[in-house]
């Protein structure tokens, strides 16, 4: 294994603990929200069966938030989140350490330090108050507004606040999907900007596309990194599923693959790479690695 490889190896490690560290905190999270909420719901006024659109009911929709920020954002949960947020910074040194080992010319510059700042902020936004208020708490606040107002069952209400909050044998609960979600893409995204940032500065034209496939891997996923090496010049043809002679499938609605955000484009390929949560990367590397009959066909 080459120094290059084992620092690469460093970053998908510290990038995959720090993801599984943060969301193995998550169901026990989950499920008292769920008991707190089905406390909270048996003090709504009903009129038989039904829910009342009364202003108790409505009142108990303040209270419920303000139960819900309690449980998820206490000062535990607020610690988890940094030491979440500190990860950027591991990477980032280990990045310098990767570009380092390529060019002797490498020195961090200043966007560098930008692109860390901004991508912990929004993470951190995103894992407390800003995020966890206009998603799940606006989620939980919405399907018990609606049963107020248009008088619905209670008994159905119960089932649906707990198909939302816990999740089913198909689905899991909201507040799962959203941190796993969120930690994924921000830490992901974060590590492939700023490989993609210090690649660009120096001319870089060679990458490789790395990562383990599981089950759930993207076709393109798995045919990108079978592939291993490509050339920026290759990016037009990447982008239309066109991978070494063979087609990917292409979602009708995007003109891209399954499962790639939207706005993929050749420009932001290497920070977008194969997806939503796509737990693959893209490192330049330096043309003397990739396989000579790699290079000649280009």
């Amino acid at each position: 294994m080459t120094r290059q490889e084992e620092i690469i190896q460093k970053i998908t490690q510290k990038i995959d603990s720090a993801i599984d560290s943060f969301n193995d905190s998550i169901p026990e999270i989950q499920k008292e929200i769920d008991s707190q909420i089905r406390l909270l719901i048996k003090e709504l006024d009903l009129n038989g069966k039904n829910i009342k659109n009364s202003v108790q009911n409505i009142r108990l929709l303040v209270k419920m938030r303000n139960k819900i920020e309690s449980i998820v954002l206490n000062d535990k949960y607020k610690e988890q989140v940094k030491q979440f947020a500190d990860t950027f910074n591991n990477i980032s040194t280990l990045q310098n350490l990767y570009f380092s080992s390529l060019e002797k010319r490498f020195v961090p510059s200043k966007i560098l330090a930008a692109i860390k700042e901004d991508a912990i902020s929004a993470t951190v936004r995103s894992l407390t108050e800003g995020g966890i208020n206009a998603n799940l708490t606006a989620g939980i606040e919405d399907i018990l507004r609606t049963y107020i107002r248009n008088g619905g069952e209670y008994v159905e209400l119960v089932d649906r606040m707990k198909t939302f909050i816990s999740g089913n044998n198909n689905v899991p609960g909201y507040l799962t999907r959203y941190a796993r979600q969120v930690t994924i893409d921000s830490i992901q995204q974060y590590n492939a900007a700023y490989n993609h940032a210090i690649s660009a500065e120096l001319g870089y034209e060679w990458y490789m596309y790395i990562g383990s496939n599981i089950t759930t891997t993207r076709e393109f996923c798995q045919k990108m990194t079978k592939k291993k090496y490509f050339h920026k010049s290759e990016l037009p043809e990447i982008l239309k599923g066109r991978i070494d002679g063979q087609q990917v499938r292409i979602n009708p609605k995007t003109d891209l693959w399954y499962g790639a955000r939207e706005d993929t484009s050749v420009n932001n390929f290497n920070d977008r790479r194969g997806g939503y949560q796509c737990r693959h990367q893209i490192y330049a590397v330096a043309s003397t690695i990739v396989p000579i009959e790699l290079k000649q066909a280009i």
